[in-house]
């Protein structure tokens, strides 16, 4: 099925490379290196902090189903956890390692040339030649220029979340924010020494 859809793009296009989005494939890399020998993937991760708060008025704004148990507090967390669980277990793998780069968002709104240098390395494109046809598409439905990168939103959560909800979640997410390189409000304790927290989710 994927091979008939790439297949399709790529007539379609008529490019050589061809990307694609999408956070469900974060638990299927041997399948879709296996699939795509040549594949590489990037993790892209946000503070989940960030991520909640955003669904959160994003739900306020324009969902339908206001309960939708999906875009709860604690489901987001959970999903949040297990994208960094197998990043980590693929990303140790010796016969996965070199075909994966992890990145932030925060890192790529505010150190825009710094990442894009180290992801074109990273997918061996030339640089210089390439960014000259960038185009970036801001997915931001409040800002008017959409080919414009903001960094607005990095620490929009710390207005937007109340002390209660943000402490809920970084209590459940620590091992892994930490591991991530997010930095927390809570005081550091002995749970530094935890593991991440397997992908058994409750």
């Amino acid at each position: 099925f994927l091979k008939k859809i790439f297949k399709a793009l790529k007539e379609t296009t008529n490019k050589q490379l061809i990307c694609t989005k999408e956070a469900w494939c974060s638990e299927l890399i041997p399948q879709l290196i296996k699939t795509f020998p040549r594949l590489k993937i990037i993790y892209i991760f946000r503070d989940p902090r960030g991520v909640i708060s955003s669904e959160t008025e994003f739900t306020k704004k324009y969902r339908v189903n206001k309960k939708d148990p999906i875009f709860t507090t604690y489901s987001l967390s959970n999903f949040w956890r297990k994208h960094v669980f197998f990043h980590f277990k693929f990303s140790n793998n010796k016969k996965y390692q070199n075909r994966i780069l992890r990145v932030r968002y925060e890192d790529l709104v505010q150190k825009t040339d710094f990442e894009l240098k180290k992801i074109f390395k990273f997918l061996k494109l030339d640089y210089e030649k390439k960014t000259k046809k960038i185009f970036f598409n801001n997915s931001n439905y409040d800002l008017s220029n959409k080919a414009k990168i903001s960094t607005g939103y990095v620490d929009m959560w710390k207005k937007k979340l109340s002390k209660s909800k943000s402490t809920f979640i970084e209590t459940i997410l620590y091992p892994e924010l930490r591991k991530v390189g997010y930095d927390t409000q809570l005081k550091k304790t002995n749970i530094d020494n935890l593991p991440i927290l397997d992908s058994k989710l409750r």
